[in-house]
C-alpha cells in the first residue's frame, strides 16, 4: 500500500493500533453468523469509529473481499494524499457468496485534524 502511495507522491500510512482493533473486529465478523454483507460490515466498522473518530479530521472504512491481502493494495480511499493512518483488518473464510477460503479486507483510514 505504502509502495502505491510513493508512487503518487503521497506520504507512507502509519498504523493506528485503534483503527486496526476496529478493522480487525469488523473483518473477522464478515465470515460469522448472522454473515453481514460488505456493506454492512463496512457500516459497523464505521460505526465503531465514533470513540477514536475525534482524533482525526475525517474517518472512512473501505472493504475488497478477495483472493489475496495485495488486492487491498491499490484500493483507491488507501492512496489519497490526506490519509495518513491505517488500521487494516484481514480475515479468511468460507461464505456462500464468496468463493472458497476468500479474504476479507478492512481498512480503516484516518486523516489528521
Amino acid at each position: 500500500m505504502n509502495a502505491a502511495r510513493r508512487a503518487r507522491g503521497a506520504a507512507a500510512l502509519v498504523t493506528d493500533a485503534q483503527l486496526a482493533a476496529v478493522a480487525a473486529q469488523h473483518a473477522g465478523a464478515f465470515f460469522g453468523p448472522p454473515m453481514p454483507s460488505q456493506e454492512q460490515a463496512v457500516a459497523g466498522a464505521t460505526a465503531s469509529l465514533d470513540r477514536v473518530a475525534l482524533r482525526y479530521r475525517r474517518t472512512e472504512a473501505v472493504m475488497v473481499v478477495a483472493a489475496t491481502v495485495e488486492a487491498a493494495a491499490t484500493l483507491e480511499p488507501a492512496l489519497a494524499a490526506d490519509v495518513q493512518a491505517v488500521g487494516i483488518g484481514i480475515a479468511q473464510g468460507d461464505r456462500p457468496d464468496t468463493g472458497p477460503r476468500s479474504i476479507a479486507v478492512i481498512l480503516v483510514l484516518g486523516s489528521q485534524r
